[in-house]
């Protein structure tokens, strides 16, 4: 489990390969800091996209707006998908895990309207 990512957290995971479990938890306040920990978050799944079967996501707060987090390659082993307090395309994330059987969310009140479900 990384519990936060910071430049240096960020930096370690760079390279790491044939992990089948992760869970991070981004805990950063400024916009820089949670497009950075969003985009290394990306980067750690998208190198082992042959290897993970469970992905589970969250942050310490809700932050306006939906994030990607940007892969080239499908998780097709990925069965099981957690997002906590972290608002992501989910329509997004659907092509990233496609074969996700269990989904766990959990959003704050009212944050809903902010989710990005990929539905008109």
């Amino acid at each position: 489990m990384i519990e936060s990512l910071t430049p240096k957290t960020m930096a370690a995971l760079q390279g790491i390969r044939g992990l089948k479990k992760v869970y991070f938890r981004v805990a950063m306040t400024t916009l820089e800091e949670w497009t950075n920990g969003i985009g290394a978050m990306g980067r750690v799944i998208d190198d082992n996209a042959e290897t993970l079967e469970d992905v589970s996501l969250s942050a310490t707060q809700t932050t306006v707006g939906n994030y990607f987090m940007w892969t080239h390659n499908p998780c097709l082993l990925v069965t099981r998908f957690t997002i906590r307090w972290l608002p992501i395309d989910l329509a997004h994330s659907a092509c990233m895990f496609p074969n996700v059987q269990r989904l766990e969310a959990a959003y704050e009140p009212g944050s809903i309207p902010n989710l990005n479900t990929g539905m008109t």
